[in-house]
Parts: structure tokens; C-alpha cells; sequence
């Protein structure tokens, strides 16, 4: 729930459903009731069910259209986080690309001399991207788990200094991160992505070395 916001209580004020009752003269009636699902996935479900239910003689509308502004929120906060990924994707890339050249730079003897023992290009190749797999695939690892760890005694992410503002848009002024199953299919599968975009250019010029020019360098 909100904490103390002067937005909020301008706006609204909490009274025991009895007392309102009485003042409207609706005896024991009501004229809205929210529901709350236990996901966003099954709100479409309920809300259909509810509509067959009731036959029609009710509005049963979800969220999204009873607060559209909401869903624009979320919709553009969908939208800062794949451009944000996109940023440190394209980070990540310049800096294991670069850390892939220099061992490549290293290792060419080693691999002219794996190609005139009679080692296949594609074996070098494959070989390369499993490197760059592992070594994104470790670091990705462990940076998920610290993430976590972090979440776990964390008590949220303390944005009291701009609460005047998120208490206009009915947002909770300490934010408490989560890590959900979509999040973290999310995040290794891209991952895994940047990993292999990663090798493929050093791997390429790695299979292009001439093995008797790789052995004479030094």
C-alpha cells in the first residue's frame, strides 16, 4: 500500500462502507466492486467469466480500461527496459569483443599449431564460440545471483526524495525489486544471444589464420 502522501490525501478519503451507505440511502447496496486476481495473465479470464456470469447486466471492465493511464506507464516502462538491455548489450559486446581479439592475438601460435596437427576449421571455430558461451555464460551467472542476494536483504530501493511525485501516480515511494520466471528466461537467453555474437568475428579470423604464417609469429 501508499505510504503518506499529501497527493493521495487531497484526492481521497477512506470511509467504512456502512457510513457511505447510509448517506447515498442505498440501504445495503454498492455501485462498484474492485477484484483483485492473483496475476495479470488471468485477468482477461476473469473478467470474461464474470461477464458470462452476470449475463451482460453488469459492467465488468478490467484494469487496463478503467485506468488506461496505468497501462501506459507500464507499457513505457516495458519499453525503457528493452532499450536499456539493448544499451548493455551493445556494452557488453564492444568489451568481450575486444577482450576476444586480444586472445586471439595471444593464441595464434597455439592455433596454427592446432590447425597443422590437422585440427578442422570448424572444430576452431565452434571451439571459440563454446569460449566466449562459457565466459559470458559465468559472469552472467554470477552477476544474476548477487542481483539476487541483494534483493533478498535488500528492504527496496528507498525513493522517498521524489515521493511528491510518485504519490500523484498512486506509486509506493520504496520500491521493491523482483526477479520473476519471464525476467529470468529473459535475461539468459540474452545472454546467451550476446555470447554468440560475441565469438563470431574472432572466430571467423581465428579459422582464416595461414597456419605457417601463425607459427612464425611471435
Amino acid at each position: 500500500c501508499l505510504r503518506d502522501s499529501p497527493d493521495i490525501d487531497r484526492m481521497f478519503s477512506l470511509i467504512d462502507l456502512k457510513s457511505v451507505q447510509d448517506w447515498l440511502g442505498i440501504g445495503d447496496g454498492i455501485t462498484e466492486l474492485i477484484i483483485r486476481t492473483e496475476s495479470f495473465e488471468s485477468v482477461n479470464l476473469v473478467t470474461n467469466n464474470l461477464s458470462e456470469e452476470f449475463d451482460h447486466s453488469y459492467d465488468v471492465w478490467p484494469w487496463y480500461e478503467q485506468n488506461p493511464i496505468i497501462q501506459q506507464l507500464i507499457a513505457m516502462q516495458d519499453a525503457f527496459r528493452f532499450i536499456l538491455v539493448g544499451i548493455v548489450v551493445i556494452l557488453v559486446l564492444g568489451q568481450l569483443i575486444n577482450t576476444m581479439f586480444m586472445s586471439l592475438h595471444d593464441r595464434v601460435r597455439e592455433f596454427g599449431l592446432m590447425e597443422s596437427l590437422g585440427s578442422q576449421r570448424m572444430n576452431l571455430f565452434s571451439m571459440l564460440i563454446w569460449e566466449s558461451v562459457i565466459l559470458v555464460s559465468i559472469g552472467g551467472t554470477f552477476g544474476y545471483l548477487i542481483a539476487y542476494l541483494i534483493m533478498t536483504i535488500s528492504s527496496g530501493i528507498d525513493l522517498t526524495a521524489f515521493g511528491d511525485t510518485l504519490g500523484s501516480l498512486y506509486i509506493d515511494s520504496v520500491v521493491s525489486p523482483f526477479i520473476d520466471l519471464e525476467s529470468t528466461i529473459f535475461i539468459f537467453s540474452t545472454i546467451f544471444i550476446t555470447a554468440i555474437l560475441t565469438g563470431l568475428i574472432p572466430a571467423w579470423r581465428a579459422t582464416r589464420l595461414n597456419p605457417i604464417e601463425a607459427l612464425r609469429r611471435i
